[in-house]
């Protein structure tokens, strides 16, 4: 692996966190966009109080109940987070049930959404703020720019699985499940690095949600690697992309990295099998459709870089689909549901020390001091939210990424843990 040089942290966090911005926001495109976008009509759901087979031994929170906000950006013209909504409440129930709630306490969850509008977001922080609630969920946020300085101002706690912006790593209130620079570029780059690579082109979907911040943090990270890249910027709805994908090959580039919806991964993939590009190839994880993954012929080896396994022999899948299954509607896009499962469990699991009621100051207490946790979805991980992991995302309970390795049709050949290293605090 090519040494990466010697980065300060502090005078490129602007950049960095700009790109995690960015990131965030194409990851709630691109899985929105792969959605089926019909929550259809709710499964009967386990009857209250019973067991669920696959589910284990129920502790069921017997505290006082606790109600934490949810925000989420709704039905739009560009969106639909519904299954997300109905993932996290399928999750609280079992969290209820199984996992002793939140330190003790059972859950609700006081639901607002911003309907992808920052006049949508600051209703929600008014929301959240006069219903006093002492923790606001949300996975991915199209607004997070609008509402988590408000949040943090009022000294509302904010718990995401995505969705960092400077605000969020400038507080002391604010936590990340996961490392969206892992998953989007850090793994990537480290890929690139081992590799050889000099040059990587990356193809990302034309919006200015996906691609703000990227001319910056994406140099900042391969560039820890010596490896120039080139931005192959396509608008949405590109039936075609293969002159952009050409262009960006006269670079040679040895990587070649999309980060987009289904109908762009499945675009680009075509247009570098068109073109016969031999180098090595990543996905954004779960963008590759199973209609493109039947016809196209050069999935053996592409990679994903992931927090979440889609490894059928997981038991921790198996949970995860046995609670889906139990709580959530037939219909529900698991892809989606797996942000807000991983979030919420996360949440259980780093509040487990919870020490009295569950005020704000008591949780995000819980939250700091909580040991390491092995990583809903991803056990191979591990996560502790202390803001000591990383200097370029401090709220980030986590650095660590699985890389994931393709087989021919598209299934999982390999997965293995990439440790941190360019996103790590020094010493740590």
């Amino acid at each position: 692996m090519t040494s990466p040089r010697n980065c300060t942290p502090g005078r490129h966090r602007a950049g960095t966190l700009a790109a995690l911005a960015a990131l965030a926001a194409l990851a709630a495109l691109a899985a929105s966009a792969c959605s089926s976008g019909s929550s259809g009509s709710p499964s009967a759901g386990a009857p209250s109080g019973s067991a669920v087979a696959g589910l284990g031994a129920q502790h069921p929170a017997t505290g006082t109940p606790v109600t934490l906000g949810y925000i989420y950006d709704g039905t739009s013209e560009a969106l639909d987070q519904t299954d997300d909504l109905e993932a996290a409440q399928a999750t609280v129930k079992y969290v209820n049930t199984y996992r002793n709630g939140l330190g003790g306490h059972p859950m609700s969850l006081d639901v607002c959404s911003t309907d992808a509008t920052p006049t949508g977001g600051r209703d929600c922080v008014a929301q959240m703020v006069r219903d006093k609630v002492p923790l606001v969920l949300n996975t991915e946020s199209a607004e997070g720019n609008v509402m988590w300085q408000q949040l943090i101002n009022a000294g509302v706690p904010i718990w995401l699985e995505l969705g960092g912006t400077e605000a969020v790593d400038a507080s002391n209130i604010a936590d990340m499940v996961q490392n969206p620079l892992m998953t989007g570029i850090g793994g990537p780059a480290l890929a690139a690095g081992a590799a050889g690579v000099t040059t990587a082109a990356i193809a990302v979907i034309g919006v200015p949600a996906a691609t703000a911040g990227f001319s910056t943090g994406v140099p900042l990270l391969y560039g820890a690697f010596h490896i120039k890249t080139v931005i192959v910027s396509i608008p949405p709805g590109t039936p075609d992309p293969s002159p952009q994908v050409v262009a960006a090959l006269t670079h040679h580039p040895g990587q070649f990295m999309v980060l987009g919806d289904e109908s762009l991964c499945d675009a680009v993939l075509k247009a570098l099998q068109n073109a016969g590009y031999h180098g090595q190839i990543v996905a954004l994880a779960g963008c590759i459709s199973a209609g493109a993954a039947k016809e196209l012929t050069n999935l053996n080896g592409v990679l994903e870089f992931t927090t979440e396994t889609s490894d059928p022999a997981s038991p921790e899948l198996k949970v995860f689909n046995a609670v889906m299954d139990a709580y959530a509607p037939q219909s529900i896009d698991r892809l989606m549901a797996k942000n807000d499962y991983q979030m919420i469990v996360a949440l259980s699991l780093a509040t487990h020390g919870l020490d009295g009621a569950a005020t704000k100051g008591n949780i995000q207490h819980a939250i700091n001091t909580m040991p390491p946790k092995r990583m809903p979805l991803a056990p191979q991980i591990t996560f502790q939210c202390h803001h000591q992991l990383s200097e370029y995302v401090p709220a980030a309970c986590s650095v660590d990424v699985l890389k994931t390795v393709l087989d021919s049709d598209g299934t999982i050949a390999s997965s293995t843990v990439v440790k941190n290293s360019i996103l790590q605090v020094s010493g740590t």
